[in-house]
């Protein structure tokens, strides 16, 4: 018979080799761990770090300040470029006036934000310019024109031709009573993405309903929704901020789905009375009325549709720089 021999077998080697292997899996658990973290770092870096936003020292305070001052040139910037497109006809006047506006800004920031130790510096990006046209009825009256020259107005006429965005759309329906009752002859606002096919337009609908403004909208696969307005013996629907009076109205949170570029026009306009206005962005085959308002209402005209300014701020703990694009009342601006 063959002989067996049994090894003998320290103990103490088993439980060495096990206390490897524990070792060997928390070492590769925190290389793993530590992977992560780096990942993490890298991501709030990104964030931290996002349009050259540096962070020195506590920061948190520091960042809300600096974001408000971006908040306020953006603000600042709209009110100068909407005041000088109303105080100018012509187009470079009012891109004169914009820009002769920037210092008389910046000295603005200067003087309230000096005592934060903050120091800022405002400079328009040259050829930022976007340039647009408004056509505004600030005199009551039916939202026809007179858009093919023929001295007839036109219930149905289009404001602006294949624009890749609109802003600043208010409609101010004056009294309430005298919208239609039924949807079928509602005063219409369509934003038609092709005019030689259906099936892709965005359409606002206005009209009275027991004396309520209705704002019903209709998307390219029905209907977005309706808001109503009691209030007062008028409606105030701003298009572009989506709101009827001032309140939210989500049906009108459409603007941003719209591709670029879109025909905007009027539909039975003699079914409304009031004032509107509206600045259209001027693309590559964008196209004007066909002629001047023999009535004088509408006016169109040229406008700044939009600028850019370069921002730069520093304060004691952060230095901010960025550029700043102004449109005012852009829906997503």
């Amino acid at each position: 018979m063959a002989d067996m021999t049994v090894l003998d077998r320290d103990p103490s080697s088993s439980r060495d080799h096990a206390a490897v292997e524990r070792a060997q899996m928390f070492l590769i658990g925190g290389l793993a761990l530590a992977l992560v973290l780096v990942a993490l770092v890298l991501v709030l870096n990104s964030a931290i770090y996002t349009e050259n936003l540096a962070t020195r020292g506590s920061g948190g305070a520091g960042v809300d300040a600096t974001l408000q001052v971006r908040a306020d040139v953006q603000q600042g910037m709209s009110d100068i470029v909407e005041q000088s497109n109303r105080d100018h006809a012509a187009y470079m006047d009012q891109l004169t006036a914009i820009q002769a506006g920037i210092p008389a800004l910046e000295s603005l920031f200067m003087r309230y934000d000096a005592s934060d130790g903050r120091w800022i510096r405002l400079q328009y990006v040259a050829g930022s310019d976007e340039p647009g046209m408004r056509i505004h009825q600030d005199t009551v009256a039916d939202f026809q024109a007179d858009a093919d020259g023929d001295s007839i107005d036109d219930p149905t006429w289009t404001l602006v031709e294949q624009t890749p965005a609109v802003r600043n759309f208010q409609v101010t329906i004056t009294n309430r009573t005298a919208l239609v009752g039924t949807e079928t002859d509602a005063f219409r606002i369509v934003f038609d993405q092709d005019a030689t096919t259906t099936g892709d337009e965005w359409t606002l609908l206005l009209y009275n309903d027991s004396g309520a403004t209705v704002v019903a909208v209709d998307g390219p696969e029905g209907s977005l929704g309706e808001c109503h307005d009691t209030t007062g013996t008028g409606t105030t629907v701003d298009v572009t901020a989506a709101t009827v009076d001032g309140e939210r109205c989500p049906a009108l949170e459409f603007l941003e789905d719209i591709p670029a570029d879109f025909d905007l026009r009027y539909e039975h306009g003699g079914n409304a009375t009031g004032t509107y206005e509206v600045t259209g962005k001027e693309g590559e085959s964008t196209s004007r009325p066909s002629s001047p308002y023999l009535t004088g209402n509408p006016v169109a005209n040229d406008s700044v549709y939009g600028v850019t300014v370069h921002l730069y701020t520093r304060s004691s703990d952060i230095t901010y720089e960025t550029d700043v694009r102004v449109a005012p009342g852009e829906q997503d601006a």
